[in-house]
């Protein structure tokens, strides 16, 4: 039985402090429920704090860069290992053991090394969210902060089924990428029809390696400056703000996440302060993590969660009204899994309508080129033989 150091408040809504022992933090938070308290934030004695830093060790920017470039796991590959875990975790078995296990059986040869460096941090009783955190260019951030609540919660399951959603959109988003492949060879499809196979893969695979090129440079240059706490910063503005769609596909899916992990704290009786905090480093972009970190400490200093959310602007009224009605009322948990629900449904209608949109663009501004290209040749061609046959 550990004892864990408490602020909480009590039927007056005056803070007290104190210790408290429990088997977990869990069954602590219930025990001061018992007592008429409502726990802000549970700190086991003599242990770092669970929403704290990690133990991972910092890396440069240039170490980083190359880790993120030429270290990466495909996220077919990732996804996967994440279902296996999970597939393991329903059963019961211990995360020290599904690591061993996914040592032998993962196809990916990255994740095998990484699954066999882990076993023995879980067996000494560390935490999967700090051991996989040394490797950020394989588990970003976002991942971490699920495992972390997780394991906080004793929800385990549900956070990685949170990283599996996440990546298999970005799965869906990826198989887009054949629509530029289209752009560069349908037209000049009249090459193949007028002049042969040669001649066409002549003047598509020249293009494609100019089109590669461009594409290579830039992302290097946005991985180089992702290593960069300050540009990052910018990059992560310029997606939610400049990019039309795109904004409103990542602030969607930033709060979807946010909510269902809010849902997972209430659930197992996280104190609140700490589910906040735990909460708001899921959403994957810097600007939101950091407006949603404001609200704990104006909760702390006695404003609803509601309030406290609505102040960071990233909720509608209609959502600060319902979750008001159900912070009074006692039933936050229910409303931010709804939320969670809500949210998760109109990222997903986002993502689609935007991807279709860029889609349908890049198809129309083929398609007016390739008429451009089959005018501009027809019209040379029987301006030939008129003149030809005026001669």
């Amino acid at each position: 039985m550990a004892s864990f150091k408490y602020s909480a408040k009590d039927s007056l809504g005056r803070t007290v402090t104190g210790v408290i022992d429990g088997d977990d933090v869990s069954m602590a938070s219930k025990s001061l429920h018992g007592n008429g308290l409502f726990p802000l934030e549970l700190k086991e004695l003599q242990a770092a704090s669970l929403s704290a830093g990690s133990v991972a060790p910092k890396i440069g920017i240039w170490e980083g860069f190359v880790n993120y470039t030429f270290h990466r796991v495909p996220t077919a590959a990732l996804c996967d290992y994440y279902i296996q875990l999970q597939s393991l975790v329903k059963t019961g078995v211990s995360l020290a053991r599904a690591m061993d296990l996914l040592a032998g059986e993962t196809p990916n040869a990255r994740l095998r090394q990484i699954a066999f460096r882990t076993a023995p941090i879980l067996s000494g009783g560390g935490k999967l969210a700090d051991a996989w955190e040394a490797y950020p260019w394989i588990f970003p951030y976002q991942h971490i902060a699920f495992l972390r609540a997780g394991e906080f919660s004793g929800r385990m399951v549900e956070a990685i089924q949170q990283i599996i959603n996440s990546l298999e959109m970005e799965k869906t988003i990826q198989q887009e990428k054949l629509v530029i492949v289209v752009a560069i060879l349908v037209p000049k499809i009249y090459i193949l029809l007028l002049h042969g196979l040669v001649p066409y893969l002549r003047a598509t695979i020249g293009t494609v390696w100019i089109y590669f090129a461009i594409y290579v440079v830039l992302l290097l240059l946005y991985r180089f400056l992702n290593q960069i706490p300050a540009s990052k910063r910018v990059l992560d503005r310029v997606k939610l703000f400049t990019l039309p769609g795109v904004g409103l596909c990542i602030r969607k899916l930033g709060m979807a996440k946010y909510f269902r992990a809010l849902e997972a704290m209430f659930a197992s009786g996280v104190p609140l302060l700490q589910g906040l905090e735990l909460s708001s480093g899921v959403v994957g972009n810097d600007y939101l993590e950091r407006k949603l970190r404001t609200a704990a400490p104006l909760v702390d200093s006695n404003v609803s969660v509601a309030d406290a959310l609505k102040s960071t602007g990233l909720i509608s009224n209609s959502e600060y009204q319902l979750l008001r009605t159900a912070d009074q009322a006692g039933q936050m948990e229910d409303m931010v899994g709804k939320l969670a629900e809500r949210k998760e449904g109109e990222a997903e209608r986002a993502v689609t309508k935007t991807v279709s949109t860029y889609a349908g663009v890049l198809y129309g501004l083929v398609v007016i080129y390739v008429a451009y290209i089959l005018i501009t040749f027809y019209a040379g061609y029987f301006g030939g033989m008129l003149d030809s046959a005026d001669i």
